[in-house]
């Protein structure tokens, strides 16, 4: 008999699609000292349509020559966690922009590929990703965390990129698309409708209208509802399977690179930063504005911090949206606690007079990032959207924030008792 943690048995039982159901401490029956018991139910989700059963069917027990079926698949997980709001949803199945697809997967091979882990067999014909073009390897001193919306590229870098994501978009269309199969079927799961290729740019902005215009990949509604509400069980299981796709590439070898591949294959988060939020707060300051804390309405004198709306520990997101101005006090104790619903209906009054006064009215640049961030992440919004439509949308992903990660809600003490008046900026 050998002492095991219930952390390591959650782990072996993640790389096999498996979910804990249930746990149970216990002492020993027969007293023994130094000895106790963990009951662990372990289950296969089910999300009552098929498409976890469908989603372990193609991570782990479908045939694969490379690791781009399973590449494909994580980056549509974290678009659905990440970047929902680019979605375009339709009666069966979600479009998303195919530029978006493959600048995921740019973001997601370019550590892989620049530290030499094997993507296919070592017997493979030329044993390279036919994505590695001499446009791939010229982005080499582009980080990861900088392919992402309103970034903009000029010259070289940008005729590279733009060169790079139609190489990968046609790959995708020629490879894992093609071989991605309904079970016992030769239909493809997923589709693509790609456009005529556009004209070298020489300088470009990674927006929609960019990411549009490479096509449309078309993701069936019970597959993306899955991905959504699942992704906490399904991307650690992809993320285990290509590590173990890529050791079994290495041959010797493999069991050395482990390490190594789960630190390049974790995903670039947007770092936390609230400078941006905090130069608004200088600059109204700096013009004798007051500024109030979005969640109790007091004012705020030098010793304010910068909230992250959502949580940044449970959701990596530092979109000038989600930054507000709060008392130093409340965002200790708000922590990484979710707002809930009412606390955020009775600051939205507060919440988008910050947004009018510290971002929108701050010139045309800090207003189409405002809002080309807030459609790239919130759901539900669509072009030409208000900060009344903002807050809708933030309503909306905090029921799923809620939902899929159980998070702890928060008010506000003073919200529970009291609704203070929302003071002009």
């Amino acid at each position: 008999m050998y002492e095991v943690t219930l952390p390591e048995l959650t782990a072996m039982a993640q790389q096999f699609g498996l979910r804990q159901v249930r746990t149970d401490d216990s002492p020993d029956r027969l007293g023994r000292t130094g000895i106790s018991w963990t009951t662990v139910v372990l289950g296969l989700p089910d999300d009552g349509l098929g498409a976890l059963p469908l989603l372990r069917h193609l991570i782990l027990t479908d045939g694969k020559s490379s690791t781009y079926k399973i590449a494909l698949l994580r980056i549509l997980a974290r678009i659905a966690d990440t970047a929902a709001g680019a979605a375009r949803h339709e009666p069966e199945s979600v479009v998303l922009p195919m530029g978006l697809v493959a600048l995921f997967w740019l973001r997601m091979y370019k550590p892989l590929i620049e530290g030499g882990l094997p993507q296919m067999p070592s017997n493979r014909a030329g044993n390279a990703p036919g994505f590695v073009t001499n446009n791939f390897t010229a982005l080499r001193l582009i980080r990861p965390i900088d392919l992402r919306a309103g970034m903009e590229f000029y010259d070289d870098t940008a005729r590279h990129l733009h060169g790079s994501l139609w190489e990968i978009s046609r790959l995708i269309r020629e490879m894992p698309v093609k071989y991605l199969r309904w079970p016992a079927s030769e239909e493809n799961i997923f589709h693509i409708k790609h456009q005529r290729r556009t004209s070298t740019p020489s300088s470009l902005r990674i927006d929609d209208l960019f990411l549009w215009s490479f096509g449309e990949f078309h993701v069936p509604l019970p597959i993306w509802d899955a991905l959504s509400h699942y992704n906490v069980w399904v991307e650690p299981v992809l993320v285990s399977e290509w590590v173990r796709l890529m050791e079994s590439y290495a041959g010797q070898l493999g069991p050395a690179i482990s390490q190594t591949a789960y630190s390049l294959l974790a995903w670039a988060d947007p770092e936390r930063d609230t400078k941006f939020a905090r130069a608004a707060v200088e600059r109204l300051r700096a013009h004798g504005k007051s500024i109030y804390c979005v969640w109790s309405g007091q004012r705020l004198k030098d010793d304010f911090d910068i909230d992250h709306c959502f949580p940044f520990a449970a959701w990596p997101c530092g979109d000038a949206w989600n930054l507000m101005p709060a008392s130093r006090r409340i965002n200790s104790e708000k922590s990484n606690r979710l707002v809930t619903q009412t606390a955020l209906e009775r600051a939205s009054e507060r919440i988008t007079e910050w947004w009018e006064a510290g971002f929108l009215s701050a010139g045309t640049d800090a207003r189409h990032r405002f809002f080309l961030e807030a459609e790239q992440t919130l759901p539900m919004l669509e072009a030409a959207a208000s900060p009344t439509d903002l807050i809708d949308a933030m309503k909306v992903q905090r029921i799923r924030l809620a939902k899929d990660q159980g998070l702890r809600p928060w008010e506000p003490a003073t919200a529970k008792n009291l609704i203070v008046p929302s003071p002009s900026l």
